[in-house]
C-alpha cells in the first residue's frame, strides 16, 4: 500500500497545475475585458442609433414653436403689465438702455448731496485740499 501512495505522490506536477491555473486565469480576465468593451462599443451604437431614429418632424416643430415665441409679443403677466417682446427688439433696447447708463452721471446720494451743499455754503471746495502753512 506505501507503494502505491509513493506512485500517486508522484504523478502529480505541481509546476503544470499551477502553470494551467495561471493561464486560466489570464484567459478568463481577457475575456472579461473583452466582452466589457463589446458591450460598451454595442451600447454605444445603440444610444446614437435610437438618437439618429428621433422624429425629425417633432424637432422641426419645436424649433418652430421656440423661433415664434422669439420674434413675438406675448403677455407673461398681465397683472403685473410684463410683456415679452420680440428678441431683436430686446437687444436693441438692452443696448440702449446700456448706452444711456454708461453716458449719465453716476446718482449722487443724499449723503453727498448734503456734503455739497455744506461746502458751498462754507466757501471752501471739497475737490481739493486745502494747504495750511
Amino acid at each position: 500500500m506505501e507503494e502505491r501512495e509513493q506512485d500517486i505522490g508522484e504523478d502529480i506536477n505541481v509546476k503544470t497545475i499551477l502553470t494551467v491555473g495561471v493561464v486560466t486565469a489570464l484567459v478568463i480576465v481577457v475575456v472579461v475585458i473583452a466582452l466589457v468593451g463589446l458591450f460598451n462599443q454595442s451600447q454605444q451604437r445603440e444610444i446614437e442609433i435610437k438618437a439618429a431614429a428621433a422624429p425629425a418632424g417633432e424637432l422641426d416643430q419645436l424649433k418652430r414653436d421656440q423661433l415664434a415665441r422669439l420674434g413675438s409679443y406675448e403677455w407673461v403677466d398681465r397683472e403685473r403689465g410684463i410683456v415679452s417682446i420680440p428678441i431683436a427688439q430686446a437687444m436693441q433696447v438692452a443696448v440702449a438702455k446700456l448706452a444711456e447708463a454708461q453716458s449719465a452721471p453716476p446718482p449722487v446720494s443724499a449723503d453727498q448731496a448734503g456734503e455739497e451743499t455744506g461746502a458751498a455754503n462754507s466757501g471752501e471746495d471739497n475737490h481739493e485740499p486745502a494747504m495750511h502753512e
